[in-house]
């Protein structure tokens, strides 16, 4: 590591020895650069200062507890041996200014603090931003650990802030969190955020996901997957809320003054809900009605235009709204913003997971006798199948090629040279598996072990395991996605 490079030969004030050479990671600062949209378009995060090298899961060494509240500008990455692995300080991390976290390629998780502040709370948040400028958090799972998400209340938020601006979270995955996924707060002297983007995340297992105190907020493109309740509450300030996906939603709610300006949007399923509750303005949002996306009732708000033009004509400068005429075009949107939501998994190591062995292999059904099969007329999109062996042995699209997703693996056939697959429209109980090209959260898989050295695959994007039933045991029938654990999720490893 260059250890001389300090900008304008200021000492550190965090430990030198994990400062790597900005050289070699200008070029992906650069291109992290170029995503940024919306209100929080100009956060700086660590661009002008050096590259901090995280190398540790806990608080020692090179750890993002120092990066994050050491004072100089950083740009925090961490080290290849850390892909896939679980981060955990003991305490919050209280982010200093001009800071940025970026996670790309390296499937971290961080998971709430050990220690909590509130001694009648068992959770802690993980990042506070108080009266700071300039953070960048990307491309990082934040884990809550509440796993009795349903019956949430308060404490733990995973990202909180007050009086901060030039902020942005891109590309997370927020999961099991008592309280809130991000908490805009106000100063106890009434003095809110300014010029906040929430871009492309993915919500799930939480309650209640967002409240805003803010002046100005974009929320883009993110997917909120089954969330109860504020999907935002927005309680005081604007935000524009645009191209995202609502499954198994609830009502977005304003107060206190606070407006929404909602387009473009997508509610799956529709069921006749209303999207507003207090001040908001509606356009160009879509609901899905057995199976076709519609604009009927989606844009009526009970408060009617409330967003002030100013705000809203800025907002689509600064953003990059997509609207739609068509049914197909609304299907596309919502697959391209369900596939690119949450952290990216395109580096992906060649290491094994635990519970799989790493190479080729194949999986025979315990139910069926069968093996999980792509035939040879397949397209990308299609469903996969049980087949048995023939005489030579077992056929190539038997064969899958196993590879590193963090706290899962994803199965690459090694026929079709595509991935095991959930689909984002076809992720419930008694939906079909498929394959596909994408390397999405659909293409990841939980490996769970079974009795006599079986595994069970279970999907990160749905929740449930690859499955086998009673009444489906034949040659070419298809599997399915089920909860169970019983022997027809259960699956022998071939090599």
């Amino acid at each position: 590591m260059d250890h001389a490079a300090r900008k304008n030969g200021r000492v550190a004030s965090c430990n030198p020895e994990c400062i790597a050479d900005k050289s070699e990671y200008q070029e992906d600062i650069d291109e992290l650069l170029n995503e940024r949209s919306g209100w929080g378009h100009d956060a700086k995060g660590g661009k002008d200062g050096d590259v901090y090298v995280v190398n540790s899961t806990d608080d020692s060494e090179c750890s993002l507890k120092e990066a994050v509240e050491c004072s100089d500008e950083l740009w925090i990455v961490f080290d290849q041996k850390l892909d896939g692995k679980v981060i955990r300080s003991n305490k919050r991390f209280r982010v200093k200014s001009y800071k940025t976290v970026d996670g790309r390629g390296r499937n971290i998780t961080i998971q709430s603090p050990v220690e909590t502040s509130d001694e009648e709370c068992d959770y802690e948040r993980i990042f506070e931003i108080r009266s700071q400028k300039h953070v960048i958090i990307n491309d990082v799972f934040m884990d809550g650990l509440f796993r009795d998400w349903e019956n949430g209340g308060e404490c733990a938020d995973a990202i909180f802030m007050d009086e901060s601006e030039h902020i942005w979270i891109h590309h997370n995955r927020f999961e099991y969190w008592m309280d809130l996924a991000v908490q805009m707060k106000p100063k106890d002297d009434g003095t809110l955020n300014k010029k906040v983007s929430v871009t492309s995340n993915y919500f799930r297992h939480i309650k209640q996901g967002l409240v805003f105190y803010a002046d100005e907020v974009t929320l883009s493109r993110n997917v909120f997957d089954g969330i109860r309740a504020r999907t935002p509450k927005v309680m005081d300030g604007q935000t524009h809320c645009y191209n995202n996906v609502f499954t198994n939603w609830s009502v977005t709610q304003t107060g206190n003054g606070g407006i929404i300006y909602s387009q473009a949007n997508m509610f799956d399923p529709y069921e006749g809900k209303s999207i507003a509750n207090g001040i908001v303005f509606c356009s160009d949002n879509y609901g899905k009605d057995n199976g076709e996306w519609k604009p009927i009732f989606m844009n009526d708000c009970s408060a009617g235009s409330g967003t002030n033009s100013s705000f809203k004509d800025d907002s689509e400068k600064l953003g990059d709204v997509k609207k739609c005429s068509s049914n197909s075009c609304v299907q596309d949107l919502y697959d391209d913003v369900f596939e690119e939501a949450g952290p990216r998994t395109d580096h992906v190591s060649p290491a094994p997971s635990p519970g799989l062995p790493s190479g080729e292999i194949a999986l025979r059904s315990i139910r069926s006798g069968r093996y999980l099969h792509v035939p040879e007329d397949s397209n990308n999109g299609d469903a996969v199948q049980q087949r048995a062996s023939n005489s030579d042995g077992i056929r190539d699209g038997s064969w899958w090629i196993v590879t590193n997703a963090g706290s899962g693996v994803m199965l690459k056939n090694k026929r079709s040279g595509r991935y095991l697959h959930v689909k984002s429209e076809a992720r419930n109980n008694g939906d079909q598996v498929y394959e596909e090209t994408s390397t999405s959260d659909g293409s990841v898989w939980i490996v769970e072990q079974a009795a006599g050295g079986a595994v069970m695959l279970k999907s990160l994007r749905s929740g449930y395991r690859i499955h086998v039933t009673e009444e489906n045991t034949g040659y070419k029938e298809p599997v399915f996605q089920k909860p169970s654990t019983s022997e027809g999720s259960q699956w022998e490893i071939v090599q």
